[in-house]
C-alpha cells in the first residue's frame, strides 16, 4: 500500500507502514463529498480504507482510487497547491487521515534514520 507510493516509497519500507497507519485517524465521507480540492493548500494526507473516489483535474476524471490507495502527499512534501480534486463516488467511503504536521514528523523521522544508517556505513 504505502510502500508502493512513488513519493512515500522512497521514505518508508514495509515495516514502517503499521506505525504510520497507527498515527492516522478515521474519517467517514458520503457520495459526492469533496475530500480535497484542486488549487487549495494541502493540510492532510489520506489513505482510502473503503469505498471509491475519483481524481479530477480541471474537472476531468483521471482515475478512480480504490481501497489501499493513498493521496494528498505531494502537496505536503513539496509545499505546492493541490494538483487535483478527489471526490467520493461510492455511497460511502472510510478514509484514514493524517495532518500535515504529524505527516512531516513521521517522514522526518524516517529521513533521519536513513541518514544515520548511511553515515554509520
Amino acid at each position: 500500500m504505502l510502500a508502493g507510493d512513488p513519493v512515500l516509497g522512497s521514505y518508508m519500507g514495509r515495516h514502517d507502514i503499521k506505525k504510520f497507519l497507527d498515527r492516522m485517524h478515521e474519517v467517514n465521507a458520503t457520495k459526492g463529498e469533496i475530500v480535497i480540492r484542486q488549487g487549495e493548500v494541502g493540510n492532510n494526507f489520506f489513505v482510502l480504507a473503503s469505498g471509491e473516489c475519483d481524481v479530477l483535474v480541471d474537472g476531468d476524471a483521471q482515475r478512480t482510487l480504490t481501497p489501499g490507495q493513498c493521496f494528498g502527499e505531494h502537496a505536503l512534501v513539496t509545499g505546492s497547491l493541490r494538483a487535483a480534486t478527489v471526490v467520493v463516488t461510492s455511497s460511502a467511503a472510510k478514509l484514514l487521515m493524517m495532518h500535515r504536521d504529524k505527516f512531516m514528523n513521521v517522514i522526518g523521522e524516517r529521513m533521519q534514520e536513513k541518514r544515520e544508517k548511511y553515515v554509520d556505513f
